[in-house]
């Protein structure tokens, strides 16, 4: 998941809508088949860490994150399972484009029925219009 350094003061994994981080919302979200879900910090890793508890993820240290989402994959990717057939990246609109157009003869389309990935969140403001809007 690349929410990015939560530029304007926020820490968007930790944004609360519905009783929830955006994170942890990522974490619970629809039940899966997932043999393994990691998850790759980097700006305020020690404070998102503090607030989410999940046996359901593998969390990892970006130090590097400052480099851009590229160091997050590879993060991530250190960790998973070395005879995983396939891996899913949950990313932010410009990282996904851009994995998306350098790999596209790799990449499966997965319809998704809801308008909340629509909702960018870029500066604190927009954390705030998203959790008013839940």
């Amino acid at each position: 998941m690349a929410l990015g350094d939560g530029g304007g003061g926020c820490i968007k994994q930790l944004l609360y809508c519905d009783k929830h981080t955006l994170l942890q919302k990522v974490l619970f979200a629809e039940d899966s088949n997932f043999s393994q879900v990691i998850v790759a910090l980097g700006y305020e890793s020690g404070k998102i860490l503090e607030k989410i508890k999940s046996t359901m993820a593998t969390f990892v240290i970006n130090d590097n994150y400052k480099l851009g989402r590229s160091s997050s994959i590879k993060t991530g990717l250190l960790v998973a399972d070395k005879n995983c057939m396939a891996v899913m990246f949950i990313l932010d609109d410009v990282g996904g484009k851009l994995i998306a157009t350098y790999h596209k003869n790799n990449v499966i389309e997965i319809i998704i029925n809801s308008d909340a990935i629509l909702f960018d969140i870029d500066t604190y403001e927009d954390c705030k219009k998203y959790h008013n809007r839940c």
